[in-house]
C-alpha cells in the first residue's frame, strides 16, 4: 500500500481563498468605516451650524428696535449710488449769505473696486474768514458722507478768493450673505455711538410730487 501524499494543490487553493476573504473583509470594512466617519462628521457639522444659527437668532432678538430703525440712516450716509445732486444742493444751500460761488468742476476719485467717490471743485469769494469755516462745518453735517479734501484761500483787498473741494462717496451693496456658520455679534459701544451720530445728520431734501389729473393734449410733445 502506497503512502498517501499531502495534496498541496488543495492547500494552496484554501490559503488563497482565505487571503481573498480576508482582503475583501478589510477593504469593505475600511470603506464602511470611512462612510460611518463621514456621516458622523457631517452630523457633527450640522449640529454645529444649528447651534450657531440659534445663537445668531438670539443675538438678533436682543438688538434694540431703535437701532434697527436707524439702518436707513446708514444707507443714506453711504448709499449704493451717487448722491452728487444732493451734495451740490447742500453746498448751494449752506453757501447762501456765506460764500459767493462762481464755478464748479467735478472729477472722479479712485477709491477701489467697491468704494466710489467724486470730487466737486468750487471757486468762490468770501468776505469773512469765519464764513468759510462755518460753511464747511455746516455742509459736513449732511448725509451722505461729505468731506473737504482741500481749502485754499487768497486774500485780495480784504476779501478772500476761495478754492475748495467737496468729496462724496458711495459703495456697492454686498452681493452675498455670510455663511450660516458665521457668528453674528451685536454692535459694540463704539459702533452704537457712531450709528447715533449718523442718525443726527441732516438728510437730503425730498420732493413731494402731487398727482395731476390727465389733460387733453392734441400734441403730446408740447
Amino acid at each position: 500500500m502506497e503512502p498517501k501524499l499531502f495534496d498541496f494543490k488543495k492547500l494552496g487553493i484554501l490559503v488563497l481563498g482565505f487571503f481573498l476573504v480576508a482582503f475583501s473583509f478589510f477593504v469593505l470594512a475600511g470603506k464602511g468605516f470611512a462612510s460611518i466617519k463621514k456621516l458622523y462628521d457631517d452630523l457633527k457639522n450640522e449640529n454645529q451650524e444649528i447651534r450657531i444659527l440659534k445663537e445668531n437668532v438670539e443675538t438678533l432678538k436682543k438688538i434694540d428696535l431703535a437701532i434697527i430703525n436707524k439702518s436707513d440712516d446708514v444707507f443714506i450716509e453711504l448709499p449704493n449710488s451717487s448722491f452728487v445732486p444732493f451734495v451740490i444742493s447742500n453746498v448751494k444751500t449752506e453757501s447762501l449769505d456765506k460764500i459767493l460761488i462762481d464755478n464748479l468742476r467735478s472729477e472722479p476719485l479712485n477709491m477701489g473696486e467697491t468704494i466710489h467717490g467724486i470730487s466737486l471743485a468750487y471757486e468762490g469769494h468770501v468776505d469773512k474768514l469765519d464764513n468759510i469755516i462755518t460753511f464747511a462745518e455746516s455742509v459736513q453735517k449732511y448725509s451722505p458722507i461729505t468731506a473737504f479734501p482741500s481749502i485754499e484761500m487768497n486774500e485780495i483787498d480784504g476779501k478772500y478768493n476761495v478754492n475748495f473741494k467737496v468729496a462724496t462717496f458711495w459703495s456697492d451693496l454686498p452681493t452675498e450673505l455670510p455663511h450660516i456658520d458665521v457668528t453674528v455679534n451685536g454692535l459694540t459701544d463704539e459702533e452704537t455711538k457712531l450709528l447715533n451720530e449718523i442718525s443726527n445728520y441732516k438728510k437730503p431734501a425730498k420732493s413731494d410730487l402731487n398727482p395731476q389729473n390727465p389733460v387733453d393734449r392734441p400734441n403730446p410733445f408740447i
